[in-house]
């Protein structure tokens, strides 16, 4: 069982504040060109946590929907599809509270390795070629990982 850590959440820690302002560097005109080619954005984040910080400062989630947003806000595409999932196992009835201006967002209580292949309903090799596919996952500190289809 993975370990709660509370205090985490109090504040914002350097490395943290890297890795959201990297998230949010390349999220932008990631959304951006994905959006303008009209097929839909699948965003998944595999250990999302609260979604905010006890000192007011947004979390990854809130970044990255806040990105979606400005984005959907300055293309001229009409309904862009867009699915986000956000995945915590200790805290994701804070994060649904923390996501609430946000009722389109999928949140799940659980661990990723538990959850990931229902959410993609069918093999993520597949899901690769038909879809262009933002998955966060836990990986060096940085928790990106763009998949990008090319069908």
């Amino acid at each position: 069982m993975a370990k709660k850590n509370d205090d985490f959440f109090l504040e914002k820690k350097a490395w943290s504040i890297v890795k959201d302002e990297l998230l949010g560097c390349y999220f932008k005109p990631y959304v951006s060109k994905i959006l303008h080619t009209n097929r839909p954005l699948v965003y998944v984040d595999c250990f999302a946590g609260k979604g905010k910080f006890a000192d007011g400062n947004n979390g990854s989630p809130l970044i990255a929907l806040e990105t979606i947003d400005q984005c959907c806000a300055s293309t001229s595409v009409q309904r862009p599809r867009i699915e986000a999932t956000f995945i915590d196992l200790n805290y994701a009835d804070d994060l649904r509270e923390n996501l609430s201006a946000y009722p389109w967002v999928k949140i799940v209580s659980g661990k990723y390795e538990d959850n990931i292949k229902a959410i993609f309903n069918f093999p993520i090799e597949i899901k690769k070629c038909m879809v262009n596919c933002c998955i966060v996952k836990k990986t060096l500190n940085l928790r990106l990982i763009v998949y990008k289809g090319t069908h």
